[in-house]
């Protein structure tokens, strides 16, 4: 999984282009979808839980859940089998950006696990309740970018148009991922130190 960060407001259109190739769509709208991000590790015991309701909400309709294994907790004794480095970058380009006021810790850095939904709001990543109002919250508002996608043969064609004022140039992204995958991991390693 490689995305890039980019403006929230474009990133749905990215997703929703991915989505509609994904379908193989002749000629559509596509539809904007809410991206859920998660950030987490295997080294990490308040992971799992947040990983289960990660799949919880990828069979929402309207969402795209990903989730994104970073590689900082591997020092604990677990080397995360998904960890990269980019996906710590990532999380990283959130720090600052992304709207914590949902969250009651005071939490400056970042942290596992950690849900971003739609580039704009960071959760603890096991709270059902602030994440499942914040996709109600991202999915009510208007999209800023309307992508029309054309599919003829090995062709695709794009248009993009915002549709409100203040939007800038517009990157289109597309991913690639692995749809689910699991790791068998021992009983000792699987809780680890909790830091």
């Amino acid at each position: 999984m490689t995305l890039t960060m980019v403006r929230s407001s474009v990133f749905r259109a990215a997703c929703a282009l991915f989505l509609a190739l994904a379908g193989g769509v002749s000629d559509a709208v596509a539809e904007q979808p809410v991206v859920v991000e998660l950030f987490t590790s295997q080294g990490r015991n308040a992971c799992p839980p947040a990983e289960a309701f990660l799949g919880e909400i990828a069979r929402e309709p309207g969402v795209i859940a990903l989730a994104y294994h970073v590689d900082y907790w591997d020092y604990l004794g677990w080397t995360d089998t998904f960890a990269k480095k980019a996906f710590t970058k990532r999380q990283e380009a959130y720090v600052g950006h992304a709207d914590r006021s949902g969250i009651r810790q005071k939490l400056r850095g970042k942290f596992t696990p950690e849900i971003v939904v739609q580039g704009q709001s960071s959760l603890i990543g096991h709270d059902r309740l602030g994440v499942a109002a914040s996709v109600g919250q991202h999915g009510a508002k208007d999209a800023a970018v309307r992508l029309t996608i054309a599919r003829e043969g090995r062709s695709i064609t794009l248009r993009c148009e915002a549709t409100q004022s203040g939007i800038g140039p517009v990157d289109i992204l597309v991913a690639t991922y692995v749809d689910a995958a699991e790791v068998e991991m021992p009983e000792e390693d699987a809780a680890g130190p909790v830091p």
